[in-house]
């Protein structure tokens, strides 16, 4: 008895937890919702997630949690993006995640993280290329201002640099930084000079080999430019002469008769395969072969892919038509609310008569009054003309004896009946379209509707269904103005049975109201469609005939129904834009293609497109005291950078600087390694030009002092940078290198290559070290990797105003993983070290190997 009285109480206990828990989650729920009601969504989206915590199972909250996650995101991404117009990129990219984190499926949200953060990118890349021009690495300026402006087109501070870069940059071409000796414009007058003489000239100015094929033919060459760079003057003996090239590195140059054979010769061609993300790949190729007229490509249906072979160039221009075509569409949302309201007023009063009418009659007890026989028992007597029939008048006579009189009036009943009905529908779908896709949404039933066929004495039915209810059809067009125009097509129905047929099929009734508009609307806007009204009034009486037309009195004797029926429909749409369409920056949506017969990717005479030889903007003013010391040696190119140190290297450098001063103005040393090549004639910036060749006068740049040529310090006295780490990685696996420097002193910016080989090593991120971030020095650290030269571009440098680092540590460190077995080495180049006053920092590298296993 005791165990029962427990048990009773342990489940009223149960009941009575369970109660006050449902009850806990109907509080939070109303709480929620009058919150969402005032706007405040986020604090509603705690109190819906705490009424879901407590009723799990109830689909009513988690729909109304759903909706206040929408509303908030939709508020951190308008806060967001109000944040971003004011360069507070932090503030913004937290609001713009907070937005993500509320609502996954807010890809406009993505998208905007995305470009923010491609913003806040630009500023780094911004610094990372001043600090190029300082150490005077020019290519990688212009490298890393190509990137900044195409996330920024209309930066200004990257457009000033990027014109004080041209003036000062020195010479890119097919891939290499020529080595060019002086970036002193030319002028030169050539008229009827050899083509060979002329390249010598170009040689001897420039300290740049070239090696001319064994089939090029000499031609006469007149010819004249002013203030012409390296590049622009030897397009134009080029272009003028119809000549190739083909670099071979820094120092050298092939010269080669521009013929087909010559080109398949020289030229390299390489297979590419591009993964497309949005477009088909049959239109793609469709498109390729249209405006770049490829002969060698291939479709790859089962992963939507195109396999490309070309030369680099036509590769190149592929790889820019397919980034601006290849763009993900547009998705909106659409928050649909549709109200029908009904209002029905029904006034009966007064008599009503029953169907039956006034009758009158006579008749006999189950009887008829006339026999159903007239001619039997009937006696014909005729005489002469006349004849008599007795039968029919004594049956007469016989069925109207003994008659009963009948009749019949009508039953009247006196209504008084006043009838009020309002009635509401509420439809609010919310439907994610893509762009220029339709939308069908249907909230009703459908109703069956009966065919019946006859055919003869067959009878045949058929059965059809009719959707009734509220239909809509959309179709949005999202513009680039974030507006959204949009196809609306609205039904609503009902459907009202009739009588039933004598075949026993069922009629029925459908009205509809129909509404059929296009809207443009922007994100976010609002629009309510109204006006859908349709008023029915019907009015009848039943009356008795005279006794109803008698006045005062007549309307005892008269029955009055009245039925008045209103019904207005209201349909409000919301566009929200979750997903912009992704378009391309003006650099990726604009391709130089070179000539109509020879594609490039870039302009003709595209060493020409961006020059300006005027430009009054100074460069920048370096320090006291650090001019002398900042300028390389004279005979040696301004961006030079040791990349390798040798015992003699004193001797190598004074020796350098000796020549320097008997050869002429900008010439230099052959070679290092040179050898004669067969079956090729090579030109080398040794020899002086000869007297006999008609040249103008020719503006070179004056000699430098001897007295600027810095004092170099001994080879003891050098830094050192180098990696430690392990000396062996396995096949897929990852290995941790790390970059130190020793016995530096005033370190204050650090870029520097670092070479590697990509057949063996994968390259997986950089990590910057703490040498640079002494006494809580804020640091700039960036880097960029180009897998297939085995090639990374790491930038590292202390904040504006720091006093530079001195002593021992780590720099940064290298994450690779193991591609391929074999030797793999990993070595520094182009070191460009600073300290706070701009002067160059010697350092030694040393090179490290790593055995993939």
């Amino acid at each position: 008895m005791t165990n029962m009285h427990s048990a009773f109480r342990n489940l009223a206990l149960l009941l009575l937890l369970l109660s006050l828990a449902g009850c806990g989650g109907t509080r939070a729920f109303k709480a929620g919702a009058d919150l969402h009601q005032q706007g405040r969504y986020e604090e509603a989206v705690a109190k819906f997630a705490e009424a879901v915590e407590r009723s799990p199972e109830s689909r009513e909250y988690r729909l109304g949690l759903l909706k206040a996650k929408v509303r908030a995101a939709q508020e951190r991404l308008a806060e967001g993006r109000r944040l971003a117009e004011r360069g507070q990129y932090e503030g913004a990219l937290y609001e713009l995640r907070q937005a993500r984190a509320l609502d996954t499926s807010l890809a406009v949200a993505a998208q905007e993280i995305e470009r923010v953060e491609a913003l806040a990118e630009a500023e780094k890349l911004l610094a990372e290329a001043e600090g190029f021009y300082r150490a005077r690495r020019y290519g990688n300026a212009k490298v890393t201002l190509t990137r900044l402006l195409e996330i920024s087109p209309g930066h200004p501070r990257a457009l000033e640099l990027q014109e004080r870069v041209q003036k000062s940059a020195g010479t890119l071409m097919d891939g290499f930084e020529l080595d060019v000796d002086s970036d002193t414009t030319i002028t030169l007058t050539f008229k009827s000079a050899k083509t060979k003489e002329v390249f010598g000239i170009l040689s001897k100015l420039s300290g740049i080999n070239f090696i001319f094929d064994e089939e090029m033919k000499e031609q006469t060459v007149s010819l004249s430019f002013e203030k012409a760079t390296f590049s622009q003057a030897l397009e134009l003996l080029l272009r003028m002469n119809d000549l190739g090239k083909k670099v071979l590195n820094s120092k050298t140059i092939i010269i080669y008769s521009n013929s087909k054979e010559k080109a398949k010769q020289y030229e390299d061609h390489i297979i590419q395969t591009f993964y497309l993300s949005h477009i088909d790949a049959k239109k793609a190729v469709n498109m390729l072969r249209t405006m770049l007229q490829l002969r060698k490509i291939y479709v790859h249906e089962e992963l939507n892919a195109l396999v490309i072979r070309d030369t680099p160039q036509v590769i190149k221009l592929a790889q820019q038509v397919i980034e601006a075509a290849d763009r993900g569409d547009a998705e909106v949302v659409l928050d649909l609310e549709l109200v029908e309201v009904t209002h029905n007023n029904e006034l009966k009063i007064g008599p009503t008569l029953s169907t039956n009418s006034v009758s009158f009659g006579l008749s006999k007890d189950g009887q008829n009054i006339v026999s159903d026989t007239l001619t039997a028992g009937s006696t014909t007597v005729s005489s002469g003309t006349d004849s008599t029939t007795t039968g029919l008048a004594n049956n007469l006579v016989s069925g109207l004896s003994n008659l009963q009189t009948f009749y019949t009036l009508p039953t009247a009943t006196f209504d008084v009946l006043r009838k009020l009905t309002d009635s509401e529908i509420l439809a609010n779908p919310s439907i994610r379209v893509k762009n220029k896709e339709k939308a069908k949404v249907h909230i009703g039933s459908r109703e069956p509707v009966i065919t019946v066929t006859i055919n003869g004495d067959q009878t045949s039915e058929n059965i059809q269904y009719v959707d009734v209810g509220v239909k809509l059809d959309v179709e949005p067009l999202i513009q680039l103005d974030n507006t959204v125009v949009t196809k609306l097509n609205l039904e609503v129905s009902n459907a009202t049975r009739l009588a039933a047929l004598k075949s026993g099929t069922t009629p029925l009734v459908i009205s509809t109201t129909n509404a059929t508009t296009a809207l443009v609307l922007k994100d976010g806007e609002q629009t309510v469609i109204g006006g859908l009204l349709r008023d029915d009034n019907s009015k009848s009486k039943t009356t008795i005939p005279i006794l109803g037309d008698i006045p005062l009195i007549g309307h005892f004797f008269t029955g009055h129904n009245n039925n008045k029926t209103k019904r207005e429909i209201l349909l409000s749409i919301t566009p929200h834009i979750v997903k912009k369409l992704d378009m391309p920056e003006a650099a990726v949506a604009s391709i130089w293609s070179g000539g109509e017969d020879e594609l490039r990717a870039g302009a003709n005479f595209g060493s020409f497109a961006y020059f300006k030889p005027e430009l009054e903007e100074p460069l920048p003013v370096m320090a006291p005291g650090a001019a002398a010391v900042a300028a390389p040696p004279a005979g040696l190119p301004e961006g030079f950078v040791e990349a390798e140190v040798t015992e003699d290297y004193a001797e190598v450098v004074d020796g350098a600087v000796a020549a320097t001063a008997e050869t002429p103005v900008g010439g230099t040393g052959p070679l290092p390694g040179s050898t004669a090549v067969s079956s090729v004639e090579t030109i080398t910036p040794v020899a002086p030009a000869p007297e006999s060749i008609p040249v103008a006068p020719v503006i070179s740049p004056p000699a430098p002092a001897a007295a600027d040529i810095p004092e170099l310090p001994r080879l003891g006295d050098r830094a050192r940078v180098s990696f430690t780490g392990p000396a062996e990685v396995g096949v897929g696996q990852e290995v941790v290198l790390e970059a130190m420097v020793q016995e530096i002193t005033g370190l204050y910016s650090a870029p520097l290559f670092v070479r590697f080989d990509s057949q063996k090593l994968s390259f997986v991120r950089a990590e910057e070290g703490d040498f640079l971030k002494a006494n809580g020095q804020s640091t700039l650290f960036t880097s960029s990797v180009n897998q297939e030269k085995g090639e990374l571009i790491v930038g590292y440098k202390q904040g504006l105003g720091g006093p530079g680092a001195t002593g021992s540590g780590k720099l940064f460190r290298l994450v690779f993983k193991g591609r391929a077995a074999g030797s793999a080495q990993v070595g520094f180049d182009r070191i460009n070290f600073r300290d706070p006053a701009g002067n160059r920092l010697v350092v030694l590298p040393m090179s490290t190997t790593l055995e993939v296993r």
